[in-house]
């Protein structure tokens, strides 16, 4: 009974001198600083940039045409990417906060622009708002004119099919709307084999993704964004050399160690991995990118239990630090190419998507 509670009091008094030795560690508050300043950094920077991703516009005479104010909502909300539309009460309102630069890019759309286009309409239809310090005006003007353009092709269409063609009457006689013959026409170019499917893309980055989705069949839903990638693979990262460091520390002290070498081992390993997890939480938390605390807990337990349990190997299986040292500035520099922190080099070349399994942190982003 006495050997079982000197074994104990052992155990408790070796935790908690790894755990002092560590929070006394510069080393420790300097990963700590990193973390969470790299996090307060991203969330700055994304909102700082909110108001370049906005673009206001307002539709002119909607209660006047509301089928065709209806028409440009619909397309203009149909569209997913970089930017973000918000529609407005008034061409005033958007015109003086684009002047005070509370907004970059503001667009006054006729509501009737489908018929104006239709009538041989194409001079000044558009008004335009832009703020000179705006570096991604030309983008916000493709963009704007690449969502309603398509739809005058629908309506000039009609218009012909309705109007000028011998199946005028035939249409008529069947009871044929033109939102049909549009919907239709819409259906057959996104189906037909000798067809132009336009997708507005934001960047180049985009562009790429979305051509090794073609050929991959990657969902989109996957694409993580790129604050939610950059913040928790920084984390990754940083707790896996967390563990690293422990395994520097074991070696260090192991010899003032007589007894114990496995527990002290796995003590130097746990202590920084679990420390540095919970401010990995933390950074998480601050960036923003944070979605529900159980799923965070439980990825970040799962990754630390990986960490720990492959840290401990492995130093059982090197004997000495020289490997270490030798091996951890490629080990981190393989990690940025591979880990999709800031780039997904996997989507890019999915032929060396087996390497990722050698590298830590992917088991993190790929648990969560």
């Amino acid at each position: 009974m006495k050997n079982n509670n000197y074994a104990v009091t052992i155990f408790f008094r070796q935790l908690f001198i790894t755990i002092k030795r560590f929070l006394l560690k510069p080393a420790m508050l300097i990963l700590a600083i990193i973390m969470i300043a790299f996090s307060l950094l991203l969330r700055t920077a994304e909102e700082t940039s909110d108001t370049s991703a906005v673009i206001a516009y307002y539709i002119a005479d909607a209660t006047k045409y509301e089928d065709e104010a209806d028409s440009i909502r619909e397309k203009i909300e149909a569209y997913e990417g970089y930017f973000t539309f918000v529609e407005y009460g008034s061409a005033e309102e958007i015109e003086r906060l684009v002047l005070q630069s509370k907004l970059q890019y503001g667009y006054v759309i006729p509501s009737d622009i489908f018929s104006l286009t239709s009538n041989g309409e194409k001079k000044n239809l558009i008004v335009s708002y832009i703020n000179e310090d705006s570096s991604l005006s030309y983008i916000a003007d493709e963009l704007v004119y690449a969502i309603i353009f398509p739809g005058i092709s629908e309506s000039m269409l009609s218009d012909y099919l309705f109007e000028e063609s011998d199946i005028a009457e035939y249409l008529e006689e069947n009871n044929i709307s033109r939102k049909e013959v549009e919907e239709t026409f819409m259906e057959y170019t996104k189906s037909s084999t000798f067809s132009i499917d336009y997708i507005p893309l934001s960047s180049l980055e985009e562009a790429d993704e979305l051509v090794i989705r073609k050929d991959s069949d990657i969902d989109e839903d996957d694409s993580p964004s790129f604050l939610t990638a950059s913040v928790r693979g920084i984390c990754a990262l940083l707790i896996n050399l967390a563990a690293v460091f422990g395994i520097l520390d074991y070696y260090r002290v192991r010899n003032t160690y007589l007894r114990n070498h496995n527990r002290m081992a796995l003590f130097s390993i746990a202590i920084p991995t679990i420390i540095t997890s919970i401010v990995g939480y933390i950074s998480i938390y601050i960036s923003g990118s944070f979605t529900s605390i159980v799923g965070e807990i439980n990825a970040m337990l799962i990754y630390c239990i990986i960490l720990i349990a492959i840290n401990f190997v492995l130093c059982k299986i090197i004997k000495g630090p020289v490997v270490f040292y030798s091996l951890l500035p490629f080990y981190i520099l393989a990690c940025m190419i591979f880990t999709p922190i800031f780039i997904d080099i996997n989507r890019m070349m999915p032929s060396l998507r087996f390497l990722s399994y050698i590298f830590l942190p992917n088991y993190y982003l790929g648990i969560f």
